[in-house]
């Protein structure tokens, strides 16, 4: 069955610079790198492939729920930046403290940044996901022959979803902000290693308990959105890198496909290379942000045009369907991009809205509130 989603249980080992995985059923009380992950038969258009996930819940967390896969991530990344000798560079040092923070950043000012909410979808709502994902199918078949190379891609996207320009101001108090977080933290993690991480934590929890809890300070608040942006691309980075070790391991124990390789290599990683701008240290194809984790990206697999474009690329391997396929999730980006606001007001009521007549209505309301214009019963 298509539908069918099994349980399963990665764990990891490092072994003489030899990455070790193993795969079960239950969950091992042992193991010190356990990951819980979804599988199923997915169909998209002519092709099959068995695709793995790991839930969104147990990445980010909901409602205080333990994110179980969110410190088992990092701290295996840690231990493999370690293991190859790369641990003591800045830039792996701060996207470690920064992923480890991530459970107290500001989740909400996190998506001030860029667009990216992680959206539950309760039972009696499922008939207006349903045709919002008919929504973009007439989208997407509209435009299936449309390409976009890597840059164009970037460029859409970014245009679409963030991030905001700052001015100067908030330039300098980010430079200010994250030499505070992060000098003395640089200095200890040499021969406390993860335990630096409890400094920059007080650190953080001061900070958020002078301004980020309280009125006024929008330039420092700005400051702390784009930090808890980082915290979870840094987490996207550890994420990646999981990634990378699972899918051969996947492969070996699986038997999993070329196509079902394929799919997976542009799904669960943050796709970066090297700039052609000396400015600019990595283009990053999506900013940061990973295909199978952002909810703008999911419903292109479930719209019947979004998965014959994916299944005709992974059938094909050619740069053209590739091209497709990123154009198409560029128009679903900029899809939710355009809902964004409709899609919160959905979320804090809970149960209202039933139709997409009802979404129309509130994106009229939300227009003449955006106008300017007074109406007589305020939204939430």
């Amino acid at each position: 069955m298509a539908n069918l989603i099994e349980r399963r249980y990665a764990q990891l080992e490092i072994r003489e610079s030899h990455y070790e995985a193993s795969f079960s059923q239950e969950p091992d009380p042992s193991a010190r790198f356990q990951f819980e992950l979804c599988k199923r038969v997915a169909q998209l258009g002519e092709v099959t492939i068995d695709q793995f996930w790991m839930p969104i819940n147990m990445l980010y967390g909901q409602r205080n729920r333990r994110a179980v896969n969110q410190q088992p991530i990092v701290d295996f990344w840690w231990a493999t930046c370690s293991d190859q000798g790369s641990q003591n560079e800045e830039p792996i040092q701060e996207s470690y403290l920064l992923a480890k923070i991530l459970p107290h950043a500001r989740s909400n000012g996190s998506r001030r940044v860029f667009l990216d909410s992680c959206q539950t979808v309760p039972e009696n709502r499922r008939k207006l996901i349903q045709e919002w994902v008919q929504s973009l199918d007439k989208q997407l078949s509209g435009s299936r022959f449309k390409e976009y190379d890597e840059q164009a891609f970037r460029d859409a996207t970014g245009d679409l979803i963030g991030p905001p320009s700052y001015d100067e101001a908030v330039r300098r108090r980010y430079e200010e902000m994250v030499g505070d977080l992060f000098q003395d933290a640089r200095k200890t993690i040499h021969r406390e290693g993860p335990g630096a991480v409890d400094s920059v934590l007080r650190s953080w929890r001061e900070i958020m308990t002078r301004i980020g809890r309280r009125r006024g300070n929008p330039v420092e608040k700005q400051v702390l959105d784009i930090l808890s942006y980082e915290c979870r691309a840094a987490l996207h980075r550890c994420y990646s890198a999981i990634w990378c070790i699972l899918l051969p391991a996947l492969r070996s124990k699986y038997h999993i496909t070329d196509e079902s390789y394929l799919f997976h290599q542009l799904w669960h990683f943050d796709r970066s290379r090297e700039s052609d701008h000396g400015d600019q240290a990595y283009f990053h194809l999506f900013h940061g942000h990973v295909f199978g984790l952002h909810p703008a990206c999911g419903p292109v697999l479930l719209a019947r045009s979004g998965a014959e474009l994916f299944g005709e690329w992974l059938r094909e391997g050619s740069l053209q369907s590739y091209h497709r396929v990123l154009h198409a999730l560029a128009v679903a980006v900029g899809f939710y991009g355009g809902r964004h606001n409709i899609a919160t007001l959905l979320r804090k009521k809970e149960g209202s809205f039933e139709t997409v007549g009802d979404m129309v209505a509130l994106e009229e309301q939300q227009a003449k509130r955006r106008s300017g214009l007074r109406h007589k019963k305020k939204l939430d």
